[in-house]
């Protein structure tokens, strides 16, 4: 088992960091499969404590409504998240490929739009009533070479050698520190050093003992602090690829540097960092309102929707 890090050093020093890259390299596809499950259950067992901590936390009184929000998006998109990745490799050992939801088409501007949600083997058509996602690829992914776009790595394709990934974690939802770190390990083949949200640090225990699965492989270490945490930790020589859910103001200062000069180094494309990065920032998405015809409670519905989202990442 990997020791915790202290933030009290300078360094923020990981142990066993090398060992745990070794450990996902040797990692098949069965073994991943085992590791999901077993987090599965260690989340579902965890999921009480885990939403009394989120409720206490944000003042939300046993009994109220609003500890649904916190089922929700807590345990329950976790559970699912997990679920997910199960069946997708699941797919990948007893089919060959994942099996998706409906079937990819090219869309009037020449991209293939490949369907996301509802799955149909989990609850989606109940719980997203009404909703669909489709992904839409980059130019030049078709119909003609999708197919071997496909989780390439887990079919007989390159396969990336294991990395370490710091994942900065997201203060307002709670499931959304574990899910980054679930694709970072099982998408995208990385260790994750995981560093909460001084927001929802409470959560950091609950998560070593939900994810223990991963935490006693070396595939998983949580750290604590705040932005001189996160900032000792981004420097970290062992430390490959970045991940932050956050603030626009946040990755700027992470990517461009101090306020001052800041503006130049945008224009002149010199950011500080010089590690790869990937972003989910909160209220920059654009909403996109199709005309019409809707009805009043179709349009009031929709409102409460981007009301609901601008303010979840206000």
């Amino acid at each position: 088992m990997i020791q915790p890090v202290s933030t009290e050093s300078p360094t923020l020093g990981i142990p066993k960091v090398t060992l745990s890259k070794s450990h996902l390299d040797d990692l098949d596809v069965a073994g991943r499969i085992s590791l999901l499950r077993e987090c599965c259950q260690q989340v579902i067992g965890h999921s009480r404590e885990w939403v009394d901590a989120a409720c206490q936390a944000k003042g939300i009184p046993d009994g109220s409504p609003s500890r649904a929000e916190e089922i929700s998006t807590g345990p329950i998109a976790t559970a699912r998240f997990l679920r997910l990745l199960e069946l997708t490799l699941r797919d990948i050992e007893e089919k060959g490929k994942p099996i998706l939801p409906g079937s990819p088409r090219s869309n009037n501007f020449g991209k293939l739009e490949v369907p996301v949600i509802p799955e149909k083997r989990l609850y989606d058509s109940l719980v997203f009533t009404g909703f669909q996602a489709k992904a839409i690829m980059q130019s030049g992914i078709n119909l003609e070479n999708f197919d071997s776009s496909l989780a390439p790595q887990y079919r007989g394709g390159e396969k990336s050698t294991g990395r370490i990934a710091l994942v900065l974690g997201a203060g307002n939802v709670s499931s959304i520190p574990a899910t980054d770190s679930l694709s970072k390990i099982f998408l995208e083949n990385c260790a994750v050093l995981l560093k909460m949200n001084p927001v929802n640090e409470y959560l950091g225990n609950i998560f070593e003992k939900s994810f223990s699965p991963l935490v006693n492989r070396g595939l998983l270490q949580i750290i604590y602090g705040g932005a001189e945490a996160g900032a000792a930790a981004i420097e970290l020589p062992e430390v490959e690829t970045v991940h932050i859910t956050g603030s626009i103001e946040a990755h700027d200062a992470i990517v461009w540097g101090p306020s001052e000069g800041r503006n130049e180094r945008i224009d002149s494309n010199s950011p500080v960092l010089k590690k790869v990065i990937t972003s989910e920032l909160g209220n920059v998405s654009p909403w996109i309102v199709v005309p019409g015809p809707y009805s009043e409670k179709e349009l009031a519905f929709q409102a409460e929707n981007i009301v609901s989202s601008i303010t979840n990442n206000a």
